[in-house]
């Protein structure tokens, strides 16, 4: 049987990545990492199986796709195909195609072509109205030297990682030599303290379309929720001109507040406030929620945990983040009563759909003012994903661990992120195990269940106790393994290696 165009496009992705992979190993959004494709192409959503492939592939130039999209599920033809291998081999071998612009700007102007055509064909008005909005950045009036842009406006990144390197997209036109700066303002992030401020002017050559810029990151130990850098591009040279999104929002997740997510299983131990142990301590259930832009209402739970005597209380908000009230979402606001021996409420978050090819919009969820001599756990703040149904299809996503290696300190209690990418459509479990090493159950607390997730619930923390033997054994490792999901996939990495540092 002849394979389809669509598994032909996807089969060179792996192909293209295996060879660059092997030749040079890889680079990275977070530094160090792979820079992944939904950083770059609004069509890529994040955490799908290509994601990565995608971003390697454009971070070679390989395949860079055209006017900020990728276009992941278009059939690939034999001449873009030759194109692809062509440019691989350029790359195995060192050569310059500088020159062979050509072949992405005749690429821009058949799909150009085919979305006009297609869209003059649809009748119903979410189309039309996302039609109007894809073509966003071929409406800036530029010339042959094209437009600067982001592929997205919002870049998320724990506050761990090195820093984040952020794709700036030439589209429409690629001639001559152009240059943009790029400028970046604390929010509610610190210069100094929270990233290391480097504004930059990027220099595009004749015929480049792409460039990238990292921000530094610091580190700190204090527990300030997540914060926000706002990105600029600004005074494009050559002839060049801004595009759109040419304003972007980076989020620096705080590891302190676990990333501004909730636990998988919140307990006593965990809570930041709590005057009356036994009225208990609220926590939200995830460390993070994800929705369809069409899917209605987003559900919430808040856990009281901890305890259950008597009646308490906890306010709860919605806030603003790329996502804004009565455009993207219906702001929540209210308090939540609990009678004595309830340990579970819900509220929900209307969603607006409205037909804009945006990309993926967040806001922030938040627990305040609890009362009747209950606590606040640290995870009183999430932030919650809609992903934009105009760009990419969402389903009931795949589990995956955030990455493949740990390390921790004796004495401490680990962190391991179980991620839910790709949807978070209808409830899913998975199987989670600690597997011994070099490392015992002398070294650390075994650990094994299964962790459930609600619909729209798409990440959880597990605490994973690493013990003080009193032995001088550091380096040691054991795994931490997730298997059996049900209600959605499993995708890499699925388990992870923990070193236990002395």
């Amino acid at each position: 049987m002849r394979p389809s165009l669509r598994s032909l496009r996807l089969s060179v992705i792996f192909l293209t990545v295996f060879s660059v992979g092997v030749a040079f190993g890889t680079a990275g959004t977070v530094v160090g990492r792979t820079l992944l494709g939904s950083s770059v192409f609004s069509d890529v959503a994040q955490g799908t199986f290509f994601d990565e492939a995608v971003g390697e592939l454009y971070t070679s130039g390989i395949m860079v796709g055209s006017n900020g999209r990728f276009r992941p599920g278009d059939p690939l033809t034999r001449g873009e195909f030759a194109v692809a291998l062509q440019r691989l081999r350029a790359d195995l071998l060192g050569e310059d195609l500088s020159d062979d612009s050509s072949a992405d700007e005749e690429e821009e102007e058949q799909e150009e072509q085919e979305e006009t055509e297609a869209s003059s064909s649809r009748s119903r008005p979410s189309s039309t109205k996302s039609a109007t909005s894809s073509s966003s950045s071929s409406s800036v009036k530029a010339g042959p030297e094209g437009a600067f842009r982001f592929a997205t406006e919002t870049f998320t990144i724990p506050e761990t990682a090195k820093g984040l390197t952020i794709g700036i997209v030439r589209a429409i036109g690629s001639k001559g030599n152009v240059g943009v700066s790029v400028e970046l303002t604390g929010e509610s992030a610190i210069e100094g303290e929270d990233y290391t401020k480097n504004n930059a002017t990027l220099a595009f050559k004749d015929g480049e379309t792409t460039k990238t810029f990292t921000i530094l990151l610091k580190n700190d130990t204090l527990a300030e929720g997540q914060e926000t850098v706002h990105v600029r591009l600004m005074n494009p040279t050559g002839g060049a001109v801004l595009g759109n999104p040419n304003e972007a929002t980076m989020v620096i997740l705080d590891d302190e507040r676990g990333g501004n997510t909730g636990p998988a299983q919140a307990s006593s131990a965990s809570s930041v406030a709590a005057s009356n142990a036994a009225a208990g301590t609220f926590a939200l259930s995830a460390v993070g929620y994800g929705i369809k832009e069409n899917g209605g209402n987003l559900t919430v739970t808040v856990n009281r945990t901890g305890g259950s005597t008597g009646e308490v209380g906890v306010t709860y908000t919605t806030e603003d983040g790329t996502g804004k009230n009565a455009q993207h979402y219906s702001k929540a606001t209210g308090t939540l009563a609990f009678a004595a021996g309830e340990t579970s409420k819900t509220f929900t978050v209307p969603i607006i759909d409205n037909g804009d090819i945006g990309g993926n919009k967040t806001f922030s969820i938040r627990l305040s003012a609890p009362t009747g001599g209950a606590g606040l756990s640290k995870y009183s703040l999430a932030t919650a994903t809609i992903y934009d149904n105009e760009t990419a299809d969402t389903g009931s996503g795949s589990f995956r661990l955030s990455k493949s290696d740990y390390a921790g300190a004796e004495g401490e209690s680990l962190v391991v992120l179980v991620q839910r990418v790709g949807g978070t459509t209808g409830a899913a479990t998975v199987t989670y195990a600690t597997i011994s090493g070099s490392a015992s159950g002398n070294d650390f607390t075994p650990a094994n269940g299964t962790l459930s997730f609600a619909a729209g619930e798409a990440s959880k923390e597990m605490l994973v106790p690493l013990l003080t033997d009193g032995v001088s054994d550091g380096g040691e490792t054991f795994s931490f393994v997730l298997s059996n999901a049900v209600g959605a996939g499993l995708s890499t990495p699925s388990s992870a290696v923990i070193r236990i540092d002395e």
